[in-house]
């Protein structure tokens, strides 16, 4: 999906990728690609197992009504296609869409939810996965910096300060992506029936 955004948007480019075109290279590509989840993941509940984390878990509560879900369901499709249209513009967006889409959805389907999580109040589910894809993020970027095969980045307004390749305020992408790694993960999840009853322990859970 990512990849085919950025046809459009042009915000990243390959550096070295060229030779690499035998079917050996695509698959160590999609080896390498294919622990992003599983890592999030990981580092998320680490992030929750923290003491920290309980101050979260009291806070002001969200409550959508579903006509509200459906329709931000709605404006994450709608803002899609307005990147696509307006890529130069609207690039951020590719960071936010497919949470906006498939998290309402999540909800309405009675899936793990952020949404279900912060109508109780309960954000840590929230701040966990935000800050665990930052930290992966920053690792990522790093091991980036000195790889044979690297991504160089063009992210035209925000693109000042770099740490590594990467422009400081691209990092603020790796908040939403963390949400939307949770949210895509359980609406594909749950099409296959294994996602009703997943849960990410997080500090200051009831014990079972």
């Amino acid at each position: 999906m990512f990849e085919g955004i950025n046809l459009v948007t042009e915000n990243w480019v390959y550096i070295g990728a060229e030779e690499n075109t035998d079917i050996l290279d695509y698959l160590e590509s999609s080896l390498a690609f294919s622990v992003v989840i599983p890592a999030v993941f990981e580092v998320s509940e680490l992030i929750g197992s923290f003491g920290f984390m309980k101050r979260f878990s009291r806070l002001p509560a969200l409550v959508f009504s579903r006509g509200q879900l459906v329709l931000i369901a709605s404006l994450g499709a709608l803002s899609l296609i307005a990147l696509l249209i307006w890529p130069d513009a609207l690039f951020p967006v590719t960071w936010l869409f497919l949470f906006f889409i498939f998290d309402p959805i999540n909800r309405l389907t009675g899936r793990p939810s952020i949404a279900a999580q912060v109508e109780r109040g309960d954000w840590r589910l929230a701040v966990a996965f935000g800050l665990g894809a930052l930290v992966c993020g920053f690792f990522w970027e790093m091991w980036n910096n000195e790889a044979t095969v690297s991504w160089e980045y063009n992210i035209g307004y925000f693109d000042f300060a770099r740490i590594f390749e990467m422009p400081l305020m691209g990092y603020g992408g790796y908040l939403p992506f963390g949400l939307e790694t949770y949210a895509v993960f359980h609406f594909v999840v749950g099409l296959l029936g294994w996602s009703s009853d997943s849960h990410v322990p997080m500090k200051g859970d009831e014990p079972s």
